[in-house]
């Protein structure tokens, strides 16, 4: 899975290391993934099939295979917590996603300067275009 832009930053065996221990998860068109005001700290790579970022409704952005999404409630922001979903994913084909705990993106991010780096530029795209 190195055409994975995080699994190729993190390296061969901390990418195995990962994909030994994350889960698969199928989705359906029209299927949330992520639910904005959400509490939930999952994160997630999308394997396969495309989703539509929402912000009430209004869509911000298409997502697709090799993406990262839900990163922003993933990340520890200092205070032990996560922040909620700032946008509702939702499938627009049949899709696959790989679920990353919070524990399992925090391991990543400490093996890998690489991973941080595309984690952390990720996530301040995303703030930055919910102003």
């Amino acid at each position: 899975m190195s055409w994975v832009p995080l699994f190729a930053a993190m390296g061969a065996e901390g990418a195995a290391d990962l994909l030994a221990r994350a889960v698969e998860r199928r989705l359906e068109p029209g299927e949330a993934l992520i639910e904005q005001w959400d509490a939930g700290r999952d994160c997630f790579v999308i394997l396969d099939g495309e989703f539509e970022v929402r912000d009430a409704g209004r869509a911000l952005a298409t997502l697709k295979a090799g993406d990262l999404v839900g990163e922003l409630a993933a990340l520890d922001w200092g205070a032990g917590y996560g922040a909620v979903r700032a946008a509702q994913v939702v499938a627009t084909a049949s899709a696959t996603v790989l679920v990353l705990t919070p524990e399992h993106l925090s391991e990543v991010l400490r093996r890998s300067p690489q991973a941080l780096d595309l984690v952390e530029h990720t996530a301040r795209e995303r703030l930055a275009a919910l102003e």
